[in-house]
């Protein structure tokens, strides 16, 4: 990433997901990075932030279409 919102440079991150049994799975999010210009904890936090911001909209994707097949 070399712009953008978050106060970061050198952005790499990656998602997996694993099935865990028929309804249940493990997402795995991580990231590296550098803060730019705020400390590293603050940094962490908005990368955070994303990752759940992220997170919940996948969580609501898949409730959806679980309403829909029923």
């Amino acid at each position: 990433m070399t712009g953008g919102p978050m106060p970061v440079t050198g952005f790499v991150a990656g998602i997996r997901a694993h099935a865990r049994t028929e309804t249940t799975s493990e997402i795995v999010w991580r990231a590296e990075f550098q803060p730019s210009g705020i400390p590293a904890a603050d940094a962490e936090g908005i990368v955070a932030g994303v990752f759940d911001g992220g997170l919940d909209h996948l969580a609501g994707l898949i409730a959806r279409e679980t309403a829909t097949s029923d």
